[in-house]
């Protein structure tokens, strides 16, 4: 999973904390994780939870979602589409207007600048194919909510 290569990349870097409550809660139906600002004392605790709970959010939908029209509803596939443009990859970095994408991307951006030339391809392969995948993803989840009001 792209996304997981991010994480654990910035995790490995020191970016993003540990998740210590990882496997603790059980997922009754897929969220979207806080959006609002926080402030800058508790930005690496807050950061690394919530960017800790978009990965439990995804791993849920990849690995147990069922993708059939029935049970893919409207609200459903608006709540993917939140999930999913969580963060704007295709402006990733510490100056995005979108509050989460440019904490990301601070994060990013500090491997970037470092002496780790793995670490950074890594990012910039994984953030460069989940912007095209999130343009690719959003269009499929307009065509499932025009199926769902056709019919």
């Amino acid at each position: 999973m792209l996304y997981e290569s991010v994480y654990n990349a910035l995790r490995q870097k020191g970016q993003l904390e540990e998740d210590p409550y990882k496997n603790a809660d059980q997922i009754p139906e897929v969220t979207v994780p806080p959006r609002d600002r926080y402030p800058e004392p508790a930005r690496r605790v807050q950061m690394s939870n919530r960017f800790a709970a978009l990965h439990t959010q995804l791993e849920c939908v990849s690995g147990f979602y069922s993708f059939t029209t029935e049970f893919l509803d409207l609200a459903r596939a608006a709540t993917l589409g939140e999930l999913v443009r969580y963060v704007d990859w295709a402006h990733l970095g510490a100056g995005a207007q979108d509050f989460m994408t440019a904490e990301l991307g601070r994060a990013v951006d500090t491997v970037r600048s470092g002496n780790d030339n793995m670490s950074a391809s890594i990012l910039n392969d994984a953030s460069r194919e989940l912007a095209a995948l999130t343009t690719q993803v959003i269009g499929d989840l307009r065509a499932l909510a025009a199926f769902h009001r056709q019919y």
